[in-house]
């Protein structure tokens, strides 16, 4: 199975989240995995921010990325963070179907 759709959600903080927060990040992201059709799904802390977070997940078609965004879990997370919110950003990435040798 192949990656056919990539979608990003960058989150940053307008203080350092405590751990509790930094958890539910990771929560989030283990709940993502066990969607259908999500070949993974992680949470990295990000290089140009102090307080950034960016949550990543690899799907294997356009469709399932779409579905996740009606999860309850993605609202539970907003407003799980929403006081200490400082900016947050979809991003979401089609595959070209471009495959090389």
């Amino acid at each position: 199975m192949s990656i056919e759709a990539v979608t990003t959600l960058e989150i940053t903080f307008t203080v350092e989240p405590n751990p509790d927060e930094v958890t539910h990040l990771g929560d989030y992201a283990k709940r993502m995995r066990s969607l259908q059709g999500c070949l993974g799904y992680d949470v990295t802390k990000g290089n140009q921010h102090p307080f950034t977070w960016i949550l990543a997940g690899y799907w294997s078609c356009p469709e399932f990325m779409i579905e996740h965004y009606t999860e309850d879990a993605i609202d539970e997370l907003i407003v799980s963070i929403d006081s200490k919110l400082k900016t947050l950003i979809f991003r979401s990435f089609p595959s070209m179907n471009e495959r090389y040798p």
